[in-house]
């Protein structure tokens, strides 16, 4: 059982009734006490299709349903083909894009009784068969845009694993679980309460520095996450969160939504009518302003691309916060946001132990938006690594669970991040990420330094769309930059003139670094447009993929070095 929190939510609201979140309700009861106790609240908005200025709801009394649906549909399926390997573990691969339809197979497959397994539309085939067979999967919803996907998946796995067995099966549609009219409706007996111990979600990593990993969450740690809203500093039950930018295949989905499982927040989305067709930057701002938000959730890529549509300052400045995490947002962009009025707020998280900053502080503040602060929910352990940097640990607590320890602090079971926090210097409450323990480079001579905050300099520049430093063992640092413009590698003027167009951000890094670790100007190395950067769904170059494909061209330019000096 979890200790009571200190932030009431649903307070004097008409149309929600606030769920115990003690441990005593799993969420799947939850969500049955919400059909029974707040059928008309509402849980997702969206711009209405046949009148664009105004929005349509859909209320607890028709997702509940919906996921009811679900069940029975995921029960059928999987009850009529006989799983050789045990325990069923039930995938779903879709598009994602259609959040209450995601959101009703998710908790459908729990609902059903089954593990459900997300599994990201962006894999490689490669990758999400790795997936499958990592995380076990035995029946598979499938979309039909990625049955060639899956088939070339089973194919790779079975290369190596012939006794791997996957049941591959249609996913139900958004009509089937959303019936217009009055469809009828056989409710499931009530849900009983599962062992708390016992698995409910496998979601993948995003995959930044190596394949992508399972993390496990328990029914436990599942209503751990959802809590987040109740150490809030404010009650949240009606406030519209847009979630435009939101997949509920990823662990950032998943969270904001279950957010508006605990405490009653609504969650605007894109039309299910819009499923399929490509969702532009302008279309999120227009329907922020039409569903009229109060809350945005991003990642730092969709930041950076609202901010080109025209009057998107307007909307978002109305907003009591954006909130961005997954990846450094531009600091040009950033700072131009915050003179604007607009209030951002950022995030930190990993998939293995969910948000564990403030869930939505209540007074943003503009010369601090790059810094988080911790929720009064986790116990953080700072590791100091000097000059002000500190290594991360989450470590287990009565009201936060991460879902993966493999530490002890002090004797507690702790997760280790490997991420590099710095404390603010007037604000030692807050802290703002720095890079990873493990993307240190060391240079021949032992010279070391972190490359992201030196990166995020370089990413300044506007003509530069992503960027690696390098050096590991070599005599001095080097750049690999995929630039913004197609700009072809072997074109030895154009890359000189690149190079010298870009040069006074280099020399802001230059003057950070001793002497022998400066980028020289021939160390400079631009991507080949056939061989474009990789990023994850988050945004961020996946370092060691990036390294491996530019090898040649890296040990190229390194032993074309070896005989100049700075």
């Amino acid at each position: 059982m979890f200790p009571p929190p200190p932030t009431a939510q649903g307070v004097g609201s008409q149309t929600f009734t606030a769920p115990p979140i003690d441990g005593s309700l799993s969420v799947t009861q939850i969500i049955d006490h919400h059909f029974a106790k707040s059928p008309s609240h509402p849980l997702f908005r969206y711009r209405a299709s046949d009148a664009p200025d105004s929005f349509e709801e859909l209320c607890w009394r028709d997702v509940a349903p919906a996921i009811h649906r679900a069940a029975y549909f995921v029960k059928l399926k999987v009850q009529a083909i006989s799983c050789a390997s045990g325990a069923p573990i039930v995938g779903i691969l879709s598009e994602a894009v259609n959040i209450p339809h995601s959101f009703a197979l998710v908790y459908g497959v729990i609902r059903a009784g089954f593990p459900v397994q997300l599994i990201s539309p962006y894999n490689s085939s490669t990758t999400a068969g790795h997936v499958l067979f990592t995380a076990g999967v035995t029946h598979l919803f499938v979309e039909d845009s990625l049955r060639d996907m899956v088939n070339t998946a089973l194919e790779l796995v079975k290369k190596e694993h012939p006794a791997f067995a996957l049941s591959v099966l249609d996913l139900p549609t958004f009509d089937d679980l959303y019936p217009k009219g009055h469809a009828a409706l056989e409710t499931l007996p009530p849900a009983h309460a599962p062992d708390l111990d016992s698995v409910a979600m496998g979601i993948q990593s995003s995959g930044s520095t190596a394949l992508p990993k399972i993390i496990w969450i328990t029914h436990q740690a599942l209503l751990a996450r959802f809590r987040s809203p109740w150490y809030s500093e404010l009650d949240l039950c009606g406030e519209v969160a847009g979630l435009f930018a939101l997949q509920l295949c990823f662990s950032l989905g998943i969270g904001v939504t279950g957010y508006a499982i605990a405490c009653g927040m609504v969650c605007a989305v894109q039309s299910p009518a819009d499923a399929g067709t490509a969702f532009l930057p302008q279309s999120a701002i227009r329907d922020m302003a039409v569903t009229r938000c109060t809350l945005a959730f991003a990642y730092p890529v969709h930041v950076e691309a609202w901010v080109q549509v025209p009057g998107a300052a307007a909307v978002l400045s109305q907003l009591k916060s954006v909130q961005y995490c997954g990846a450094p947002l531009n600091k040009a962009i950033g700072d131009a946001l915050t003179r604007e009025g607009v209030p951002l707020t950022s995030r930190y998280g990993t998939s293995d132990i969910e948000c564990v900053t403030m869930c939505v502080p209540a007074r943003p503040t503009a010369d601090t938006w790059e810094y988080f602060e911790f929720s009064p929910h986790v116990s953080p352990y700072f590791k100091p690594l000097g000059d002000g940097k500190f290594e991360l640990y989450p470590a287990s607590c009565a009201t936060h669970i991460p879902s993966v320890f493999h530490t002890e602090i002090d004797g507690v079971p702790a997760y280790a991040t490997k991420d590099i926090v710095i404390q603010h210097p007037q604000y030692p409450n807050k802290y703002a990420h720095a890079g990873r323990v493990d993307d240190l480079i060391v240079l021949g001579d032992a010279y070391q330094f972190y490359p992201v905050p030196l990166e995020n300099i370089i990413k300044l520049d506007p003509r530069v769309k992503g960027v690696l430093l390098l050096g590991h063992g070599k005599p001095r640092t080097g750049l690999l930059i995929e630039p913004v413009d197609t700009i072809d590698a072997s074109d030895h003027p154009a890359v000189s003139s690149y190079r010298d167009a870009i040069w006074e951000i280099v020399e802001k890094v230059n003057e950070i670094y001793q002497i022998e670790a400066r980028i020289a100007k021939e160390m400079v190395i631009l991507a080949n447009p056939s061989k474009p950067f990789v990023y994850t769904a988050k945004g961020n170059p996946q370092r060691q993929k990036i390294l491996g494909i530019y090898h040649d061209e890296i040990e190229a330019a390194y032993g074309s070095m070896a005989s100049i000096s700075i």
